[in-house]
């Protein structure tokens, strides 16, 4: 579905965003003026709202565009909505304000745009493409975080609030707005800890942060000072929500790219400090509180439980994306990415222990298999062919020796088998059946071509009368003997090059 542009969305878009953001910033810092000084004046109170109300327009203007990111700033211009719809209701409307026994229709309104702007952010951040093992991590972590940011909220805003003589309501409301800045810290948590492009996103981690602040700072100034006058703070209010104009404005107007897949054993040193900490939160506020009640005594207990939990769980991820990642790493080592046998450096060191061994040595023996006409089959059919016919006579090969035996491919269109525990006799059976194993047709979409390969061996015993225990603990030395083998081989054949048909 296409948006649809507004002729006020063509309009702004036809000016730099970087004007018009800090034309919203300046015009709100200068109605925040009437605020700061004469807070209790007519002035102040008309100014605050038309301020706060030029905020949300331009947020609406942005997410009615055809902005990429619409949804994340539909969320954001919803919240804001409830934000300001709160206080038309607390300024204009009074009958409404508190008919709920201390609650009334603003708080409902204003509690309402928490979770509205924390489902902005996370969609905002989901546009950074994470994988679901990042997003995991990054729940993890944030949780954590969160629940010891809650232990404080609940220690140094709701504890001190609460009385004999709270009704139901009151109580109700006393937990909801620092539950609503505890939503606003996880909110800071995801932005700062998602892994990806932060490009635009500055503006909207300045708000989070500084609405954080001041939404603290209602809570705790009265406790501290009884003649604060909170209504100053509305203009400090009014600042800090014009940055999410702001932010509408200067986030990029094109897609954002997948982040990258990470290294998922690494856990970054910062991050790990920030979860030490969170665990020695809940801890720390109950020997600072030794006097609380048993239930405050249970729910720091619960919480230090759970943090423990989650960072124990978040680690135990860690540890086993790390021997995961090194068996990967182990695997690719020693592994031929096109066929899936051995590579040549597996092969050596296999050898080493095999051949290092004299007596085990003598009765081993090496095949040395080579593709016929490889290049011939490469330049008619393709790479893609002969790719594909490599994995054919690499899987052929598996299945025709022992189970054992170590099959690599050495490079190109050789193949080596190295197999211990074996006699002559029996080598020379394994070459004949090796070299029909690799002998037939290989298709592909529908091109068949006959592919044939030739076999050299060398025995340990065949070996030992030319060189000393010495040369033959040397892994060149046999695969240097198996290559002459394979030529005598390939040339008592006498086999004339295929006729390849060409594909149409």
């Amino acid at each position: 579905m296409v948006a649809r542009s507004s002729p006020l969305t063509d309009r702004l878009r036809s000016v730099r965003p970087s004007r018009v953001a800090a034309s919203v910033v300046a015009v709100n810092a200068g109605l925040a003026v009437f605020q700061l000084f004469a807070p209790q004046s007519r002035a102040a109170v008309v100014a605050y709202l038309l301020g706060f109300t030029l905020t949300v327009v331009v947020l609406w203007v942005v997410a009615c565009g055809a902005h990429p990111d619409r949804r994340t700033w539909q969320f954001v211009a919803a919240a804001t909505t409830c934000w300001l719809l709160g206080d038309l209701v607390q300024r204009f409307l009074p009958g409404l304000s508190y008919v709920f026994d201390g609650a009334g229709v603003p708080d409902v309104l204003w509690l309402a745009g928490y979770p509205l702007m924390a489902l902005g952010v996370l969609h905002r951040v989901r546009r950074r493409g994470l994988h679901l093992g990042t997003w995991r991590e990054l729940l993890l972590d944030c949780g954590a975080l969160t629940v010891s940011a809650g232990v404080l909220a609940w220690q140094l805003m709701v504890v001190p609030a609460a009385g004999p003589d709270m009704t139901l309501v009151r109580t109700v409301a006393a937990v909801a707005y620092p539950l609503g800045d505890v939503l606003l810290f996880a909110m800071v948590c995801v932005l700062v800890l998602a892994p990806g492009s932060r490009t635009g996103d500055w503006l909207l981690g300045g708000w989070l942060v500084a609405s954080l602040v001041i939404d603290a700072s209602y809570l705790v100034l009265p406790a501290l000072f009884k003649d604060v006058d909170l209504e100053r703070l509305d203009g400090l209010l009014l600042v800090v929500n014009s940055l999410l104009a702001a932010a509408a404005l200067r986030s990029p107007h094109t897609e954002v790219d997948p982040v990258a897949e990470t290294d998922q054993q690494v856990m970054p040193l910062s991050r790990l400090v920030l979860l030490g900490a969170g665990v020695l939160v809940a801890p720390g506020v109950a020997c600072l509180t030794p006097e609380s009640d048993l239930g405050n005594r249970l729910l720091l207990a619960s919480a230090s439980m759970l943090v423990s939990i989650i960072v124990l769980v978040r680690l135990f991820g860690v540890v086993r994306a790390r021997e995961t990642a090194e068996q990967c790493a182990a695997l690719q080592a020693s592994q031929d990415g096109l066929t899936g046998l051995a590579n040549r450096s597996f092969l050596a060191r296999q050898a080493e222990s095999i051949l290092g061994d004299p007596v085990r040595a003598v009765h081993s023996a090496l095949l040395f298999i080579d593709v016929d006409h490889f290049k011939m089959v490469n330049d008619v059919y393709g790479h893609a062919f002969g790719d594909e016919a490599l994995r054919v006579v690499a899987s052929r090969l598996r299945a025709a020796v022992r189970p054992d035996d170590i099959v690599a491919r050495i490079g190109g269109d050789e193949f080596a088998v190295l197999c211990s525990r074996l006699t002559a006799e029996s080598a020379q059976q394994l070459v004949d059946r090796a070299t029909r194993a690799g002998t037939g047709q290989v298709c592909v979409d529908d091109i068949c071509t006959e592919v044939s390969v030739s076999v050299g061996i060398v025995h340990g015993t065949d070996l030992r009368r030319l060189h000393d225990d010495t040369a033959l603990a040397d892994l060149e030395v046999w695969l240097r003997a198996a290559d002459v083998s394979m030529y005598v081989h390939k040339r008592s054949r006498k086999r004339r090059p295929h006729q390849l048909e060409t594909p149409t």
